[in-house]
């Protein structure tokens, strides 16, 4: 269903947005604001503040992973429902989840960290240095303090790097095509060993209509120099979370919680066969 933004919006236009652009925009905010998990995890949080400390510590730790999970099932949902990837053949669209769920769900999981306020609660926050330790914890914080107030750029940014061919950390062996990228069901993390059978350019087709709109929806906001930071800025907290994402690996409860989603996607494909 499309959804063309509002007229008034429209007639006071002076970008390069075409309509048809301004109505995939729209399509993605509204999708991604249909059904995530933000609202609730409020609620939860918020209800946990009439108890005594102690409690709300031991409640905390008992549901921070589940709220990271939510976080992470809940961006693999969004992309599935993108026309570009819900047409793909199924195996194709499982190699792209299973390449880029880490980081999409890392990134996402900040996002969603950011508009809960779950680091001004104590108690979840004590959880989450915790469970994931300082180092990841405090470049969360970096991360969460710089995100850019205009939500719709993450959406946005969210779906041209999911057709990525792989965010993981890959390495090239033997100056060839083979890479080690992420299987969560073995112990190493690194030995999965596959072509990539998509077309790339294809991909890279999908990817710049994205960040085209991305980039011109920036330039209507804000004027192309501070479109240009703002971008900077965001793809510098992408790279500097996809590092914090592979050494959450090396952490048990959290390489679990991907193994399960990864699994799930895996299983998804072979269903269909």
């Amino acid at each position: 269903m499309i959804m063309i933004c509002p007229l008034d919006l429209l007639n006071h236009d002076r970008s390069l947005l075409t309509v048809d652009q301004w109505s995939l925009l729209s399509n993605v905010n509204n999708a991604y604001d249909h059904a995530n998990p933000i609202e609730n995890i409020r609620y939860i949080i918020n209800s946990q503040s009439v108890f005594p400390p102690k409690l709300r510590l031991k409640m905390a730790n008992c549901y921070v992973m589940d709220f990271i999970h939510s976080t992470y099932s809940f961006v693999e949902s969004f992309i599935k429902i993108v026309p570009e990837f819900s047409s793909m053949k199924i195996n194709h669209r499982t190699t792209l989840m299973k390449r880029n769920i880490q980081n999409l769900g890392g990134f996402n999981c900040q996002f969603m960290i950011s508009q809960t306020n779950m680091l001004n609660d104590f108690a979840y926050s004590n959880s989450l240095s915790s469970t994931y330790g300082s180092w990841i914890f405090n470049g969360t914080v970096r991360i969460v303090q710089q995100f850019d107030l205009d939500q719709i750029l993450l959406k946005l940014l969210l779906i041209a790097l999911a057709f990525s061919t792989s965010s993981d950390v890959i390495t090239f062996e033997n100056n060839n095509c083979n890479y080690r990228t992420s299987d969560y069901s073995r112990s190493d993390n690194f030995i999965e060993r596959r072509y990539l059978s998509i077309n790339a350019k294809y991909l890279f087709e999908i990817q710049n209509k994205y960040i085209e709109v991305m980039f011109k929806y920036m330039i209507y906001r804000c004027g192309y120099y501070q479109a240009a930071l703002r971008f900077a800025t965001l793809m510098k907290n992408f790279l500097y979370q996809s590092i914090l994402s592979a050494s959450a690996t090396e952490i048990a409860n959290h390489a679990d919680m991907i193994r399960t989603i990864v699994d799930e996607t895996e299983h998804l494909s072979l269903s269909h066969y």
